[in-house]
């Protein structure tokens, strides 16, 4: 059986850097931008193609019980 990817999710330091990125440098499409007021977060769906992989990222302020410093 193989195995095909469709959808990731990664933490980010800095949301609006990192949407620059994808859409602008890789070409992707934001497809839905949503708040997480419990966790003080944010994530952003973007994808590769119409129908393609969906990439989310992950952000969450300073202060958020989910943010960890590393």
């Amino acid at each position: 059986m193989k195995a095909k990817f469709t959808y990731v999710g990664i933490r980010v330091m800095n949301l609006e850097e990192s949407i620059d990125f994808y859409t602008r440098v890789l070409g992707m499409t934001m497809l839905g931008r949503w708040k997480i007021e419990e966790t003080k977060g944010e994530t952003v769906d973007l994808q590769s193609e119409k129908d393609g992989f969906i990439l989310e990222l992950n952000y969450y302020e300073p202060g958020s019980p989910l943010c960890q410093k590393v």
